[in-house]
């Protein structure tokens, strides 16, 4: 496992929301066709006063863009839906039960 731990360090990061969401529509197949037509709207103000934490600015833009979604049964991006952010008990409680029922050999965040 040690091995496998410098393999994940990104080597590069896209400062740039709209630059990374292109990048990240470029190498997934079929995603564009889930965007929406216009951003979704969030008080993102209220939802990181509610999280207790700054959300990361490409993770709101990909929220305003995109709905949830689920890459190959692999790794699920989730994110709120429009007016979700008043009530974030239950993701919280949904992450919770991912980390305490993920296998002891899964990688940790």
């Amino acid at each position: 496992m040690e091995e496998l731990i410098g393999t994940q360090k990104p080597t590069h990061r896209i400062p740039d929301p709209a630059q990374a969401i292109a990048t990240l529509e470029g190498v997934v197949p079929g995603l564009v066709a889930l965007r929406r037509e216009e951003p979704a709207v969030f008080g993102w103000e209220a939802a990181e006063v509610a999280v207790g934490t700054r959300l990361p600015s490409d993770f709101k833009a990909l929220a305003e863009w995109y709905p949830a979604f689920e890459l190959d049964d692999f790794l699920g991006v989730f994110v709120p839906r429009p007016g979700e952010w008043l009530d974030l008990a239950p993701t919280v409680t949904r992450a919770e039960e991912l980390i305490t029922t993920a296998p002891e050999d899964a990688p940790r965040g």
